[in-house]
């Protein structure tokens, strides 16, 4: 088994604890009144939002190491400090839901967020110049990456500003942004684009 293959096994295993943990981080309703509806609705979504982010996180590592041939040690290392921030979600979430979405828990979540997003754009970064150095499709790729990354961090930055005046509203919008991702991956197909992208014909017409 190779590096890669290993590094793949690797995610997969703790991605699946993370979202595992996540789950088992909802709390239970404690009335049968609709003020305990409301707050487990609201736990609910909140839940879905993580599930969601951890997911999908995983699922952009999966495609970017479907696409590499190359991994390397620093690599390897990118990728460890990306699942050592991404595990911390699932503890923030339900910090957030136990502690009637204060703004500190708030803010913590936008951090940490942003804190992985940070570190696999190196990792992105790191797989595209391992395996496309001095190609023309590495700074297409890049420049396509970086566009789709600056916005999502952009969000996130927008998002913990907007706690401090109103975190009910940032709640909202860390809702959003992965249902909207999720619902946008029913319909892309990157793998598609990827093959065009990387084609010796298309590569040439860069």
């Amino acid at each position: 088994m190779n590096i890669r293959d290993r590094l793949a096994n690797l995610v997969d295993g703790v991605v699946a604890i993370i979202a595992t943990i996540s789950i088992l981080s909802l709390p239970v309703p404690h009335g049968n009144d609709y003020q305990s509806l409301f707050e487990f609705g609201v736990n609910f979504w909140l839940f879905i939002v993580n599930f969601l982010i951890i997911l999908s996180f995983w699922n952009n590592q999966r495609f970017l190491l479907d696409h590499m041939k190359t991994v390397h040690t620093r690599f390897v290392w990118i990728n460890i400090y990306w699942l050592m921030f991404l595990s911390g979600l699932p503890i923030i979430t339900k910090w957030m839901m136990t502690g009637s979405h204060s703004l500190i828990a708030i803010l913590a979540f936008g951090l940490d967020n942003i804190f992985t997003k940070l570190v696999f754009t190196f990792a992105v970064v790191e797989g595209i110049r391992a395996n496309y150095q001095g190609d023309s499709t590495e700074h297409l790729l890049l420049k396509r990456y970086f566009y789709r990354v600056l916005i999502d961090v952009l969000y996130s930055v927008v998002t913990v500003l907007v706690a401090f005046v109103n975190p009910t509203i940032a709640i909202s919008m860390f809702i959003l942004l992965p249902l909207f991702g999720s619902v946008r991956g029913l319909w892309r197909t990157p793998g598609k684009r990827m093959r065009q992208t990387t084609h010796p014909d298309h590569r040439k017409s860069i």
